[in-house]
C-alpha cells in the first residue's frame, strides 16, 4: 500500500463501481503535491503501486485503468463525475471484457534490408552499371543518386512491412493501435524500430497472435519481433475516442 493512504475500496455508482483509496487531502494538492511529484522515489512507488492495483482487478474482473492521480476532494465530487459517462462507461466495459492488452515491436536491421533491396530492385542495378564506368566527376553523382535511392527505398520497404504486420496482427485482435516510435535511441547495434503497436486481444485469441507474429516475421531475415502482454488495457480504455479519466 502506498503511504498515507487507506486500504482500497470500491464506490459503488449504478451497475459501476469506482477503485478509490482516500488520502489525507493536504498531502495530494497545491505546493505538497507538486514537491511529491518531484520526488523520484515516492513517484516511483506512487506509479508501482497504482499499477499493481489496476492488474490486480483486472485480473478478476473489468476494468478501466485511470491515470495516476485523479483526485478528487470527496467522494460525491467523483459520483457526480460518474453521473454522465455511465453508460459510456459501461459500454467500454462491456467492449474490454476478457480482453487484455499486448504490445507489439518490429525491429529492422537496416544495412541487411539494403542489402536486400539493393539486390532486388532493378533500378539499383542499373545505376551499379552506369557507376562502373563512369569517370570521377559522373561517379561521385551516381554514387549520391544511389545512395539515395537505396535510403528511399528502404524506408518505402519498411513502411510497407510495418503496414503489413500490423494488419496482420489486427486482424485477429479486438482493436489496435500504432503509436510514436521514439528518435534517436538505439535498440540494439544496427537496429531501428519500424513498428510500435497496441492490440486489444481477447483472451481466447492469444495463441492465434503469437503465432501470427512468429509466421510474419518466419523467413524475414533482418526483422526481429518483440511482444509483451497480458497487461490492462490502459491504451483502449477511452471514452469516443476522447482521453478521458
Amino acid at each position: 500500500m502506498l503511504d498515507d493512504c487507506a486500504p482500497v475500496e470500491l464506490l459503488p455508482y449504478g451497475d459501476l463501481a469506482a477503485i478509490v483509496t482516500r488520502v489525507p487531502r493536504a498531502l495530494f494538492e497545491g505546493d505538497v503535491l507538486q514537491a511529491r511529484l518531484k520526488d523520484a522515489a515516492w513517484l516511483e512507488s506512487a506509479v508501482r503501486w497504482h499499477q499493481s492495483v489496476v492488474e490486480a482487478f483486472h485480473r478478476e474482473r473489468g476494468v478501466l485503468p485511470a491515470k495516476l492521480g485523479c483526485v478528487y476532494a470527496h467522494s460525491a465530487d467523483l459520483v457526480e463525475a460518474l453521473a454522465p459517462v455511465h453508460d459510456a462507461l459501461r459500454s467500454q466495459l462491456d467492449r474490454l471484457a476478457g480482453c487484455d492488452e499486448w504490445g507489439v515491436r518490429l525491429y529492422a536491421d537496416r544495412s541487411i534490408v539494403e542489402r536486400r533491396v539493393t539486390k532486388e530492385d532493378p533500378r539499383m542495378h542499373q545505376l551499379q552499371q552506369e557507376l562502373a564506368g563512369a569517370r570521377p566527376g559522373r561517379a561521385y553523382l551516381l554514387r549520391r543518386k544511389l545512395a539515395d535511392l537505396i535510403g528511399s527505398t528502404t524506408d518505402q520497404w519498411l513502411s510497407e512491412v510495418a503496414q503489413a504486420g500490423y494488419d496482420r496482427l489486427l486482424c485477429c485482435s479486438v482493436d489496435g493501435q500504432i503509436g510514436p516510435r521514439p528518435n534517436g535511441v538505439p535498440v540494439a547495434v544496427g537496429d531501428a524500430e519500424v513498428l510500435r503497436a497496441d492490440f486489444l486481444v481477447s483472451r481466447a485469441n492469444v495463441d492465434r497472435l503469437v503465432d501470427e507474429i512468429h509466421r510474419f516475421i518466419e523467413g524475414q531475415e533482418g526483422l526481429r519481433c518483440e511482444y509483451s502482454g497480458p497487461w490492462p488495457p490502459y491504451s483502449f480504455a477511452r471514452l469516443g475516442g476522447e482521453d478521458s479519466r
